[in-house]
């Protein structure tokens, strides 16, 4: 049983104990209301910070954590320990579960999404790039 429908028979037998009268359709409106309202606010309670975002991103991809540090320019070192962070604050024991979770709050972006990390501009300079 899912999570609205359970909601609407809570507050179908509330509105009865309480001798409110509510339609069927009141009754989804309100569970509904109420889902969407409790998902944003775990949504909210689990922020990520654009560096655990681009960790996560790459632990959904599949990278390794070679990858992932070449591609945020950082060692490997500094990404397992954003990996252990991102485990922390979701509460995830392993890098699947890490992603299931996300993936179930939403904090996961669309794939082919670009992440907010850039090559530090200072880098471009030394090789001879454009800032």
């Amino acid at each position: 049983m899912n999570a609205t429908v359970r909601l609407r028979q809570l507050l179908a037998e509330a509105a009865d104990e309480s001798g409110i009268a509510l339609s069927a359709e009141e009754l989804d409106v309100l569970a509904e209301r109420v889902t969407v309202k409790a998902t944003q606010g775990m949504r909210s309670v689990l922020r990520l910070t654009p560096r655990l975002t681009d960790v996560l991103q790459g632990l959904a991809a599949g990278e390794q954590i070679p990858d992932t540090a070449a591609r945020l320019f950082v060692s490997g070192d500094t990404v397992k320990t954003h990996r252990r962070l991102l485990y922390a604050r979701l509460g995830a024991s392993t890098g699947a579960h890490a992603v299931a979770i996300a993936s179930t709050q939403g904090l996961l972006l669309p794939i082919g999404t670009a992440t907010t990390s850039r090559r530090p501009a200072r880098v471009l300079a030394r090789k001879g790039g454009r800032s």
